[in-house]
């Protein structure tokens, strides 16, 4: 550091008047302020509140299949134990209820069966498949 920096800094500590009272506090006071305290705290106040996360509306424009998990009068939340062990999870909101989605995008029919039948109708009795155009859903398909 050299001579004119030390001077400059010395002159900008005292022209501001920066007091130091003790190792918690600093007291500043400028010519045109009153004089001003601000205390600083060496732990942060913990929120025990938790935060789960939301589960996004279905896209307003998806074109598609996808598979009801389920429909519920109350919203859920992620953490809910039927919505567990399945990737990205959509919501509507139809006729007073709330459906939860998974969305599917396979090259059939068939293979939309396949994978329903054997992956999902096993823990999910009431779940079914059905058929989005433009974000509204047109079809539920039998034999789901």
């Amino acid at each position: 550091m050299t001579k004119k920096s030390f001077i400059f800094f010395l002159f900008l500590l005292f022209s501001f008047g920066v007091n130091a009272q003790d190792d918690w506090s600093v007291e500043m006071d400028t010519p045109l302020q009153e004089t001003k305290e601000v205390k600083l705290y060496d732990t942060p106040e913990i929120s025990t509140q938790l935060f789960t996360k939301a589960i996004p509306a279905l896209l307003p424009n998806y074109t598609g299949y996808a598979i009801e998990l389920i429909a519920s009068k109350n919203k859920l939340e992620r953490s809910n134990p039927n919505l567990k062990n399945y990737g990205k999870i959509y919501c509507t909101h139809i006729d007073n209820a709330f459906q939860y989605h998974i969305l599917v995008d396979f090259n059939s029919k068939k293979a939309i069966k396949k994978y329903f039948k054997n992956n999902i109708k096993p823990h999910h009795p009431t779940a079914r498949v059905v058929r989005f155009l433009n974000g509204v859903r047109t079809t539920v398909l039998k034999w789901s």
